[in-house]
């Protein structure tokens, strides 16, 4: 862990990690992370789905309030396993395709430096 930047990097499984805290918005603190793979050829995306259309699409098409898309969706949804959801839950932002997901928390640095 970097003191100075409050970054930790790492690769593990043939995935690359990296974790930080973001304090330049004025009176917020965000922890970030991104984590990159190989691809998974799938055409995944995972974006936010409005309340309206979560009232008419299936649970199984969507992680907390963002929908998945690609190509071949039962080979998506497969993809995200009970634990990659909860995984992703934990996180008020979420950005994820084929090759990397980017993920952001708010809240305070004290409880951020105890999550990395």
């Amino acid at each position: 862990m970097d003191p100075d930047e409050l970054k930790i990097s790492g690769s593990a499984n043939g995935c690359e990690f990296s974790a930080w805290i973001d304090s330049s918005i004025e009176q917020s603190s965000r922890i970030l992370g991104e984590i990159q793979w190989p691809s998974w050829g799938l055409g995944l995306s995972l974006h936010p789905e409005g309340f309206a259309k979560q009232l008419f699409s299936s649970a199984e098409d969507r992680v907390g309030h963002y929908r998945i898309e690609g190509r071949n969706l039962p080979q998506c949804r497969s993809a995200f396993t009970e634990e990659l959801r909860t995984a992703l839950l934990v996180f008020d932002s979420i950005e994820m395709d084929d090759v990397h997901a980017f993920v952001g928390m708010r809240g305070p640095i004290f409880d951020s430096v105890f999550i990395l």
